[in-house]
C-alpha cells in the first residue's frame, strides 16, 4: 500500500509490533492460551480503530473516548477547552479491551520473572513505542471526525473552499529515452475545490440544499509551493468567481497542513485578498492527513487519467501548457490556467512576522 497517512501506517506497523512481541513472550514461559488471547484482543482492537471508531466519534457523548469535545479540550488552558452538558461515566466495551489489553501485555512484561533485566528493558522500550503508536492513530481519526463536523458546520451556512497542492506530474513523453526519465523534475500543480450554495436554496433545511461543486486546477513549469503562491492562486480563484457571481462576499478556506498553507504569508494576506478581490475569508480550517481532500484527490485522478490517455495518443507532456492541453483533450473537462506574476526577489525585504 502506498500513500497512507503517517498516523494510520505507523499505528498499523505499532499492531504489527506487537503481534511479533507476543512470539517473543511465549519464550519467556508465558502460556499459550495468554498469547492467544492477547493475539485475538490486538486484532479486534485494530480492526476498531481502522473502522468503528470514527461511526462512534461525536461532539456530545457520555463516553469519553468518543466525545470529541471532551477529548480535545486542554484541561490547562481555558481558552482551547470547552464544557460539556453531560457527564462522561459509560463505557464502550472496544476501547476498553485495547486499553486492558495494553495494560496486560506491560504487567506480563515487567512481572515475568523469567525476563533479563536487559531485556526486560529492551522490550518495554519497544512496548512504550507502539503503545504511543497505536494511540496516536487513535487520536487522528478523533480530530479526522471532528474537522469533518467543522465542515458540515460550515456547509450548514455558506459556501466552502477546499485546496490541496497535488503530488507532481513527472513529465512524459510518448517515447522517452532513459537519459530523459532520470532527468525529471515534475511539474507543480495545485487544486481547488470550490463548494457553492444555490441561492433559490440558501433557506432549506441542511438535507434539501443543492450545492455546485467546481475545481479549479493552477499547472506550473517551475513554483515554489510556499505562502506567496498560494496567495496568488486565491487571488486568482476569487476574482474568476467573482466575475462569475458578483454576489459572493464571503470565502470559508478549509486546506491540510502544510507549511504554504498555515504560513503567515497566507494568513496575513486575508485583508489584501478582500481589497483585490472583494472576497472576505471568514474562516481558515485545517483538516488531518488523508481527511477532507477528497474532492481534490477525485477530479486529480480525472486529470491525470486524461493526460495519460493523451500521452498514450503519441502526445508529450512535459511542461505546463502541454499539460493543460493534455487535460483539455477531453470533453468532460473544462480547464483555466494563469499564470502567476513574476516579481524579483528584494533582498532588503523584512520576513513577515506576527504583530
Amino acid at each position: 500500500m502506498a500513500g497512507i497517512d503517517d498516523y494510520s501506517a505507523n499505528g498499523s506497523t505499532a499492531f504489527d509490533s506487537l503481534s511479533k512481541l507476543c512470539d517473543e513472550l511465549s519464550s519467556y514461559h508465558v502460556s499459550i492460551d495468554e498469547i492467544v488471547q492477547l493475539r485475538k484482543a490486538l486484532q479486534q482492537s485494530r480492526n476498531y480503530i481502522k473502522l468503528d471508531y470514527k461511526l462512534h466519534v461525536s461532539t456530545s457523548s457520555t463516553v469519553p473516548d468518543h466525545c470529541s469535545t471532551f477529548a480535545l479540550s486542554d484541561p490547562e488552558e481555558q481558552m482551547w477547552s470547552k464544557s460539556c452538558d453531560h457527564t462522561h461515566d459509560d463505557i464502550c466495551q472496544q476501547c476498553h479491551l485495547l486499553v486492558m489489553t495494553l495494560v496486560r501485555f506491560e504487567s506480563l512484561i515487567k512481572e515475568n520473572s523469567n525476563i533479563s533485566e536487559e531485556n526486560r528493558i529492551r522490550l518495554m522500550k519497544s512496548f512504550t513505542r507502539d503503545s504511543d503508536l497505536v494511540q496516536e492513530w487513535k487520536k487522528h481519526q478523533l480530530r479526522a471526525v471532528h474537522q469533518e463536523a467543522a465542515r458540515d458546520h460550515v456547509l450548514e451556512s455558506l459556501d466552502e473552499k477546499s485546496v490541496n497542492w497535488a503530488m507532481k506530474w513527472l513529465e512524459k513523453k510518448y517515447r522517452q529515452s532513459q537519459s530523459d526519465f532520470y532527468a525529471l523534475r515534475g511539474l507543480p500543480w495545485h487544486l481547488t475545490h470550490v463548494v457553492r450554495l444555490q441561492p433559490r436554496h440558501s433557506s432549506a433545511k441542511y438535507s434539501e440544499k443543492v450545492f455546485e461543486n467546481r475545481t479549479f486546477c493552477h499547472s506550473f513549469d517551475s513554483c515554489i509551493q510556499n505562502g506567496a503562491s498560494v496567495v496568488s492562486i486565491l487571488q486568482d480563484v476569487f476574482m474568476r468567481l467573482k466575475q462569475q457571481h458578483p454576489q459572493i462576499e464571503l470565502a470559508y478556506v478549509r486546506s491540510d497542513n502544510a507549511g504554504c498553507y498555515h504560513g503567515t504569508d497566507t494568513l496575513l494576506a486575508v485583508k489584501e485578498l478582500y481589497e483585490t478581490t472583494g472576497i472576505l475569508i471568514h474562516r481558515i480550517d485545517f483538516s488531518e492527513a488523508q481527511a477532507g481532500k477528497g474532492p481534490c484527490d477525485r477530479k486529480a485522478a480525472v486529470i491525470k487519467g486524461e493526460v495519460r490517455r493523451n500521452v498514450d495518443e503519441k502526445h508529450d507532456c512535459t511542461t505546463s501548457t502541454e499539460f493543460v492541453a493534455a487535460a483539455k483533450s477531453t470533453h468532460h473537462l473544462s480547464i483555466l490556467s494563469c499564470t502567476l506574476p513574476t516579481t524579483k526577489k528584494n533582498d532588503n525585504q523584512k520576513q513577515v512576522g506576527w504583530h
